[in-house]
């Protein structure tokens, strides 16, 4: 069996030429908003309630973006194998502070790190795994959208009975990265499993996957979602599954070189939370 080497041409993108704002500008202001609210909360407010939440998400793009599934676009590749939409698994972590106006009614304020994004997968038709009875399988070409985010949410908790929560709100999303990460393989001369049975019997070149990243300086400073939250509460803490969808694209372009980057995204996270209550 011959198995060719992939050859991956490297993605050059252009960077945008006009830098809108400052990333870290919003992570700062975040921070400190968080603490001065937390401050002045706990020293004018009894009852107040904070704490510290930890998920992980599974984060979408609601369309396909770049040429992923475009049959000319895939010919250039050397591939017609269209890519899937797989997804993006993530963490979710940060704070909050909340004020109950009553055991039913409550208003809170989080401050969150988020990662979100989207993976492209198929089947690569050069590279594949061989196996010692002489089978093989495709190796996996991929194309991941890596995005990260600081989190303002700002909502209402509602606690119609004792055990859980519905908290509804809005949360602006302030770009702090946003990179895309693909993989390749170069050759392998000095593999040892081309001088072992069967493999020295076979016609193949032995390849090793690396992986690169490249910046994509297209990504909306701000976003706009909206949130839906359920909490079942324990003694200290509480488990939490939530919904985040946004209103407002995630990249600051329609189109880039030919091809669609006009897309929202949602999430759907869980996790842990920890909270404390000042009397």
């Amino acid at each position: 069996m011959n198995i060719k080497k992939l050859i991956l041409r490297k993605i050059v993108i252009p960077k945008q030429s006009i830098i809108m704002f400052s990333h870290f500008k919003y992570l700062i202001i975040g921070v400190l908003c968080f603490v001065t609210h937390t401050s002045i909360a706990q020293q004018h407010f009894e009852g107040i309630n904070w704490g510290f939440k930890l998920g992980l998400l599974n984060n979408n793009f609601d369309s396909d973006v770049g040429p992923w599934t475009d049959p000319v676009a895939l010919k250039e590749t050397g591939n017609s194998n269209p890519f899937q939409k797989v997804g993006n698994i993530g963490i979710q972590l940060g704070g909050f502070i909340g004020y109950d106006f009553n055991d039913y009614l409550a208003l809170q304020a989080d401050l969150q790190y988020t990662h979100k994004g989207e993976e492209y997968t198929r089947a690569s038709n050069q590279v594949y795994k061989v196996y010692s009875n002489g089978g093989s399988s495709s190796e996996e070409e991929f194309i991941r959208y890596q995005l990260r985010y600081i989190e303002l949410p700002l909502a209402i908790r509602i606690t119609p009975i004792r055990r859980f929560s519905i908290k509804l709100g809005i949360s602006p999303g302030f770009n702090i990265y946003s990179k895309i990460k693909y993989n390749s393989w170069i050759e392998d001369s000095n593999n040892k499993l081309l001088n072992e049975y069967p493999f020295n019997q076979m016609e193949i070149d032995a390849v090793k996957q690396e992986t690169d990243k490249v910046d994509f300086d297209y990504a909306s400073p701000v976003i706009i979602s909206g949130l839906a939250e359920l909490n079942y509460n324990m003694k200290r803490g509480f488990l939490f599954i939530s919904y985040n969808a946004s209103f407002t694209d995630i990249f600051s372009v329609n189109k880039l070189n030919g091809y669609n980057y006009q897309t929202t995204d949602a999430y759907v996270s869980f996790g842990y939370g920890i909270r404390f209550i000042e009397y």
